[in-house]
């Protein structure tokens, strides 16, 4: 293996500081200014557009994260319940609805229930430092809620079974069991 000559060595390196250059500016406003910020993400709009309150506080809200996050243990479940290959997986989440419609019918339905003034005010709680931690942890607490449910649900059915074979031999009911219609 030859060594690099010289010409691709400095091509190389102004390629490494055109990078370094591009993210120093990009990132100008968060390395520069001196103090610690919330990120963008986390910081209150001040704009009169209702889709861009809108937009905002689905971000700001934590209910994209949210979404994001059941979809990710829906396929996961999918996976180990029908040993899905990664290829089926990605197929199931591309014929599925995309975060982006159910956010686009969650703005819908804000708009159709929420004031621009109601909206700015939520922006503006949801950007407190109290409301940014929890909105960090809201992720996990829906997926907790989640496989609760899953379990109780799962309760339920496996009772609703027992009652229903039980209801089907009037020999077999007991006062637990839900009441029949009499014929």
């Amino acid at each position: 293996m030859t060594s690099p000559t010289r010409k691709e060595i400095t091509i190389a390196l102004i390629g490494f500081a055109g990078v370094v250059l591009t993210a120093l500016l990009s990132n100008y406003d968060k390395i520069f200014t001196g103090t610690t910020t919330q990120s963008n993400y986390n910081s209150e709009v001040v704009n009169g557009d209702i889709n861009i309150q809108l937009r905002q506080l689905i971000e700001t809200s934590g209910m994209r994260a949210s979404l994001e996050a059941i979809e990710k243990n829906r396929l996961e479940q999918y996976k180990a319940k029908y040993k899905a290959s990664q290829e089926e997986l990605n197929c199931i989440a591309d014929v599925g609805l995309q975060n982006n419609q159910l956010i686009d019918i969650l703005v819908e339905a804000l708009r159709k229930n929420l004031s621009l003034k109601d909206i700015q005010e939520l922006n503006k709680f949801y950007t407190s430092s109290a409301m940014v931690n929890y909105i960090s942890k809201q992720p996990a607490i829906t997926l907790d809620m989640i496989h609760g449910l899953e379990e109780a649900m799962a309760r339920n059915h496996r009772r609703n079974i027992a009652l229903a074979g039980t209801n089907r031999d009037p020999k077999k009911q007991t006062a637990q069991s839900c009441p029949t219609t009499e014929n």
